[in-house]
């Protein structure tokens, strides 16, 4: 009977060759890029998604107060003029009012010992959040998702305190900008460029997160008009 010897094959090391190796670096590294380019893109859209609806709300909240009390949230003037609130300083008497009289940073405390504008009846208008507040300051006031701008990072509220029916026809810089004409989808535009408003209120703030833009993309903007 012949019999047949049969060598062995050589078999292949369970390991990968240096160029295997760096393929699937590479490919990880694009992964990992796209990853931080989507995920970056989608928590800038839900930060303007919920400035969008803090911007609603606030302007809610001084409507309610106008309904209550037949009057905006205004310090009261023997000339009155339209007001703009969009600083630290300006917001706060504004926020402890519609917040019935409190400091939303510090609301264990009751109410607050300096009220400019008066909410005699403590009705709170509107609620906050502790991350939707800027507490640097006391009382504190809101900010927008977007802590990186600085001084760009408060809400600005125009209010028609003439009562002329027009937002932005007196008072100094109180005009709110004219995003429904101006700029598109590719073209920065200044924010300078403003515009008469229809209506008591109106709130909007800028979502860009550039530092250094001093004109912005459209699409940048939260507005409630």
């Amino acid at each position: 009977m012949n019999r047949f010897l049969f060598r062995s094959r050589p078999t292949r090391l369970n390991s990968f060759t240096l160029i295997e190796l760096l393929v699937v670096i590479a490919i990880i590294a694009i992964l990992a890029a796209v990853i931080l380019t989507v995920g970056g893109s989608a928590i800038r859209t839900a930060q303007r998604a919920k400035a969008a609806n803090m911007a609603t709300q606030l302007q809610t909240a001084a409507m309610g107060y106008y309904t209550e009390y037949s009057v905006y949230p205004v310090v009261s003037a023997t000339t009155p003029v339209d007001i703009l609130y969009s600083t630290q300083t300006q917001w706060q008497p504004i926020t402890v009012c519609l917040c019935g009289g409190i400091d939303p940073g510090n609301p264990g405390a009751g109410q607050y010992s300096t009220q400019t504008i008066s909410n005699n009846r403590q009705i709170a208008f509107i609620t906050f959040n502790a991350a939707d507040l800027d507490t640097t300051v006391a009382p504190a006031v809101p900010k927008t998702p977007f802590t990186i701008l600085g001084a760009k990072g408060y809400y600005q509220m125009a209010i028609d305190a003439d009562y002329s029916g027009i937002v932005g026809d007196s008072g100094t810089g109180t005009q709110p900008p004219n995003f429904a004409t101006l700029g598109s989808t590719t073209t920065a535009y200044p924010i300078t460029t403003t515009k008469s408003l229809a209506g008591g209120v109106a709130v909007w703030a800028n979502c860009d997160p550039n530092t250094t833009a001093t004109s912005t993309h459209p699409n940048f903007w939260v507005h409630t008009y």
